[in-house]
C-alpha cells in the first residue's frame, strides 16, 4: 500500500492498494501525479495523490527498480538488480528515462551495479545516483554518480566504502551521508573534492541508519 497523512495533524487521510506483485518502494511527486518504483515487478506506476486514483497502472523499467525522481520533465528510476541475487540480468545497474506525460522509457543510463537511490538537486539540473555494496563482491566499491539532467550525460563519479541515506543541502552545494565512520559530507562546487568526515561514530558497533539535514 501507499498511505497518505495530513503533514500538520498526523492524522491518516487514505490508502492506495497495489496488487500482490507490486511492492512500492519509493516516491516521487511530478506535474502530472505521483510515481512510485515498484520493486518485484520491474516497473512503476501513475496516481493521483489528491484522490489516491491510479493512472497509468505499469511503466516497464528494469530489475528490481528502487529509487526514483522526478527534474525537468523527466522521471528517473534506479534498476538495482537486487544486489548479488540479478546482478547479471539485462538492465541491471542501470536508470530509466521517462518522459513525463508519454508513459514510454526514453532511454537507460549506464550507472552501477545495485544502484539504489536517486537524489535531485534543488534547481533541478542535477541527478545523484547512488549504489550500494554488492554482497559477495568486494571488487564492486559503492559509488555516488552526478548527470546533467538537460543532456542525461554523466559528468563525474566518486568512490566511497559506504553511501547511507544520502541527502543534499538546501542549496544544493554539499552532499551528506553516513559512512562506517560516521557522517561524511562531500563539497560538490569543487572539482576534485573527496568525501571528509564531520560526525565521527564513537560506538563503532551502532548501526547508523537514516539521515536527515
Amino acid at each position: 500500500t501507499v498511505e497518505s497523512f495530513q503533514v500538520s495533524t498526523g492524522k491518516w487521510l487514505q490508502r492506495i492498494r497495489l496488487d500482490e506483485a507490486r511492492q512500492p518502494r519509493c516516491l516521487a511527486l511530478a506535474p502530472d501525479g505521483m510515481y512510485v518504483s515498484n520493486y518485484t515487478d520491474n516497473s512503476i506506476s501513475r496516481f493521483d495523490p489528491v484522490t489516491f486514483t491510479i493512472l497509468t497502472e505499469r511503466i516497464p523499467v528494469g530489475p528490481a527498480v528502487e529509487g526514483i525522481a522526478y527534474s525537468r520533465g523527466f522521471i528517473f528510476a534506479a534498476n538495482s538488480g537486487l544486489g548479488s541475487l540479478q546482478i547479471d540480468s539485462p538492465n541491471a545497474g542501470t536508470l530509466s528515462v521517462i518522459r513525463m506525460g508519454t508513459g514510454v522509457e526514453e532511454k537507460k543510463l549506464q550507472a552501477a551495479p545495485n544502484i539504489t537511490e536517486l537524489l535531485v538537486s534543488p534547481d533541478g539540473s542535477k541527478l545523484y545516483a547512488v549504489s550500494h555494496e554488492v554482497a559477495g563482491r568486494p571488487d564492486l566499491v559503492p559509488v555516488l554518480i552526478e548527470y546533467n539532467v538537460a543532456s542525461l550525460a554523466e559528468i563525474r563519479r566518486w568512490s566511497a566504502p559506504a553511501i547511507i541515506s544520502p541527502c543534499l543541502s538546501s542549496g544544493g552545494d554539499s552532499l551528506f551521508f553516513i559512512s562506517k565512520n560516521g557522517v561524511e559530507v562531500l563539497d560538490l562546487q569543487l572539482d576534485g573534492a573527496q568525501p571528509r568526515l564531520v560526525v565521527t561514530k564513537d560506538r563503532m558497533d551502532d548501526n547508523w541508519y537514516s539521515l536527515a539535514l
